[in-house]
């Protein structure tokens, strides 16, 4: 079983997921998701 944590980041006027979890080879990885969510207005729905 693989633990992720995740947080939201502000770039380019755009709200982004970003995503850490370590791999089986103990290596922390990170992927980042746009939620297509513009900044202005939608802190509550991201």
């Amino acid at each position: 079983m693989t633990n992720v944590a995740g947080h939201l980041r502000e770039q380019n006027g755009m709200y982004q997921m970003i995503l850490n979890w370590k791999d089986t080879n103990g290596k922390r990885r990170t992927k980042s998701i746009s939620t297509g969510l513009p900044v202005k207005g939608n802190k509550k729905k991201s």
